[in-house]
């Protein structure tokens, strides 16, 4: 599973912004959809803590449409509906929610009646799409130079798609390979963004390693490692600052109590007491103690 730094998210948004392309959506059978921009996903749950949707995206009408990942069976709608009360709440715009589902099971219901509050998302089975024909159409596309923006969508969302004629490792190494063929640059950092948008939390830590590997030479994932090294000095620094504090004070302190047993000392030799009796009772050497004498 690869798990980016909540601040790397921004730099997906931002390649995720050009990586739809007007009605690319289609591909999953959602038409008349046309997106503007990706917006944050960041939501305030309550003061101290914060939720964060999956994809959330701005249509020309300006309405919201809010796109959710789903795995594993869930017995009820509520973590969608709160999400979608919160996004209302931030952005006061007509939302619409798909849960697109990656998994083998069926969903109880998709409806929500609370008597004032009436709740329904639209649900997608990516697993009961034909990911052997998605990917020919894009392999075909590559070879006659035909590659467009619908193939962004097609190559991302094909991890979660059902395949007959290679099992779904082959299917990975595929994207992968198919991925690398892809002669634009901006268009690699297309793909890259929304397969580390939408698929990178489905992938197991060998497919993880794959990706990266492949992805290596792309200007996300170099932002993101840029992003990470950054911080990583950043956290350096503040520890080695923290660590000099502790050091200076663990020193100051040290040094406030030797003064103050040299001041002790000095007393007690002054009320007569011998070098010996000086060094028991204050723990400074013995040479300290006869330079006091001096």
């Amino acid at each position: 599973m690869i798990r980016l730094p909540r601040q790397s998210k921004d730099i997906l948004l931002k390649h995720l912004a050009g990586a739809f392309p007007d009605d690319a959506l289609a591909v999953l059978g959602l038409d008349g959809i046309h997106v503007e921009r990706v917006l944050p996903t960041e939501l305030p749950i309550i003061e101290v803590r914060q939720g964060f949707t999956d994809v959330v995206l701005e249509l020309h009408d300006h309405h919201l449409l809010h796109l959710e990942f789903q795995s594993k069976s869930e017995a009820t709608l509520d973590r969608f509906l709160v999400y979608d009360a919160y996004l209302y709440v931030k952005w006061h715009r007509p939302i619409r929610t798909i849960v697109l589902y990656t998994g083998r099971y069926q969903p109880r219901s998709t409806t929500i009646d609370a008597g004032t509050l009436s709740y329904q998302v639209e649900r997608i089975y990516l697993r009961k799409m034909d990911g052997d024909a998605i990917l020919e159409t894009v392999e075909q596309h590559l070879e006659t130079g035909q590659w467009d923006g619908h193939d962004r969508i097609r190559l991302a969302f094909a991890l979660h798609m059902h395949f007959c004629q290679i099992n779904r490792n082959q299917a990975f190494t595929k994207v992968l390979t198919l991925t690398q063929r892809i002669p634009n640059d901006q268009e690699k950092n297309y793909v890259t963004a929304l397969i580390l948008g939408l698929s990178g939390s489905q992938l197991t830590p060998k497919q993880t390693e794959q990706l990266k590997e492949v992805l290596r030479m792309t200007e996300v994932l170099r932002e993101i490692e840029r992003e990470a090294e950054q911080r990583g000095e950043q956290r350096g620094e503040q520890r080695g600052r923290e660590e000099g504090r502790a050091e200076g004070l663990q020193e100051g302190l040290q040094e406030g109590l030797r003064m103050k047993a040299l001041a002790v000392a000095q007393e007690l030799l002054a009320l007569g007491l011998s070098v010996d009796m000086v060094v028991q009772a204050t723990k400074l050497s013995r040479e300290e103690v006869e330079a006091l004498t001096r």
